[in-house]
């Protein structure tokens, strides 16, 4: 196994629907970005001074202007993208989640399906697997 390089958080707001459907909330990637107009998740790079935990309240601070309130460690995941581990957190959100943020990082966010997703074109690189094991993980909670 390659050396691990990259540490990555990543945040995941999600909401069960009344018929079971799972749904998360990711952001459309700006154009100038690795990804460019791909979905993918809210957070970003460990910085060396720096805990998982905290990246990621520093990371949706900055890109949702939102302070998480008890974000859960579903683990350490490989995306794809060698060298690299995401460490996804998640937290279930009310359904007007989205007017409580603002978007200072990628165009714009949504909730999304799994199937949804799994149709989705424009997926930021080495996620597709990541999503798929991410709701199998969701709908044990």
């Amino acid at each position: 196994m390659p050396d691990i390089e990259r540490v990555s958080s990543a945040y995941v707001p999600y909401r069960k629907r009344a018929d079971g459907t799972i749904e998360i909330y990711l952001q459309r990637r700006d154009l100038h970005v690795a990804s460019p107009n791909a979905l993918g998740f809210f957070g970003g790079g460990v910085e060396t001074s720096e805990t998982p935990d905290q990246t990621l309240m520093r990371e949706v601070q900055e890109e949702l202007e939102l302070t998480p309130s008890q974000p859960i460690c579903l683990g350490a995941f490989k995306d794809g993208v060698p060298e690299r581990i995401v460490l996804m957190y998640v937290e279930p959100v009310r359904d007007d989640f989205e007017d409580q943020v603002t978007i200072h990082e990628g165009q714009y966010g949504r909730f999304v399906s799994r199937a949804e997703l799994e149709s989705e074109e424009k997926v930021a690189a080495g996620l597709h697997s990541l999503y798929a094991r991410l709701f199998e993980r969701l709908g044990t909670l």
